[in-house]
């Protein structure tokens, strides 16, 4: 969880599909445009690489064309639909390979809920 001044302002969460897939469920933002959505995906992708995934899956609406947008800038590929989402032409499922990178383990601590700014 992402807090400002007691307030919570974002989310994410982690939950394994196998030894080396994760999906990254219930990512929200409450107010956008401020780099927490980011923030909260780094930080997230960096728990799941410590964790040994390496690559991680997520799923969102069709209609959310603005979250669609923002996972490809963010090198997420769309792919087939998986699990609960196959067969559902109103989901959208996205996949990255996760690359161990040094300087993504500085941005958040990820055993305590996040304070940004």
């Amino acid at each position: 969880i992402a807090y400002k001044d007691k307030t919570a302002l974002g989310c994410g969460a982690l939950r394994p599909l196998d030894d080396t897939t994760c999906e990254i469920k219930r990512m929200y933002v409450r107010i956008k445009r401020l780099g927490i959505g980011h923030k909260i995906l780094k930080a997230l992708e960096s728990k799941a690489i410590m964790l040994g995934y390496r690559q991680v899956f997520l799923e969102t609406g069709i209609q959310n064309h603005e979250t669609i947008q923002f996972y490809l800038t963010r090198g997420y590929k769309i792919r087939d639909n998986y699990g609960k989402y196959a067969n559902r032409p109103e989901c959208l499922c996205f996949e990255k390979t996760l690359v161990p990178d040094p300087s993504i383990f500085t941005l958040l601590p990820l055993n305590s809920p996040q304070k940004i700014g």
